[in-house]
Order: C-alpha cells, then sequence, then structure tokens
C-alpha cells in the first residue's frame, strides 16, 4: 500500500469517527432525588453464610488468644 493510499484510509477512518462520535450518547447522571433532605442510604454488605462462618470464627479465635495473652 502506497502512502498516498495510506493516508487515504487514514483520513476516512478518522473522518467516519469524527462523524459517528457525536451520536454515541454519554451515561446520563441519576436523577436528583424528590426530597432535597433526603440522604443517601449505605448499601448493605452481603455476605454469604460460608464468609459469615468464617469471620465469626476467626473473631472467636482472635478473642480467645486476646485473653490468654493478657
Amino acid at each position: 500500500m502506497s502512502e498516498s493510499d495510506q493516508f487515504r484510509v487514514i483520513s476516512l477512518l478518522s473522518l467516519l469517527l469524527f462523524l459517528c462520535a457525536p451520536r454515541v450518547d454519554a451515561q446520563q447522571t441519576p436523577a436528583v432525588a424528590s426530597s432535597p433532605n433526603a440522604s443517601p442510604s449505605a448499601t448493605p454488605a452481603v455476605f454469604s453464610p460460608q464468609t459469615l462462618t468464617d469471620l465469626k470464627r476467626l473473631q472467636q479465635a482472635a478473642r480467645s488468644s486476646a485473653s490468654r495473652a493478657n
């Protein structure tokens, strides 16, 4: 492919990109809450039962280890 052909291809692709870009909608921001005094609420953390069991076991092990150290 000659340099002039490469230039034409790059120019055509750039032009197509320029023409198509405005048609892509940007992600819209969520609507403002209906109540102006509303405060955002935290999303609750959801853990699997196995994870909760493991965390409880670790907590108990840490407590028993701390009580033996004192």
